[in-house]
């Protein structure tokens, strides 16, 4: 597991997409994050913090980095049955 380094990406792709998003719902709240502006429910001032201060749309950019280091851990158990097929 440990010199596997495309499941070390995968897990450290989830870990920083999961910060992403967890720090954004932290930074908006309920409200700003599932009601936001369809209902009309705006925040006094825009959100500078962060990760806001890093990326325009961090929930965005989170879920990628969770969905791609999630791919990369199935890729991963694939790889290796695979190889055990061969030998």
């Amino acid at each position: 597991l440990y010199e596997n380094w495309i499941l070390l990406l995968g897990y450290g792709c989830i870990l920083f997409g999961m910060t992403l998003v967890l720090t954004s719902y932290w930074a908006l709240g309920f409200y700003g994050t599932f009601l936001g502006d369809y209902f009309g429910i705006l925040m006094d001032r825009r959100v500078t913090e962060f990760p806001f201060n890093i990326f325009n749309d961090p929930m965005y950019v989170g879920s990628a980095f969770s969905f791609l280091g999630t791919s990369l851990m199935p890729f991963t158990a694939y790889i290796y049955t695979q190889k055990n097929k061969k030998t």
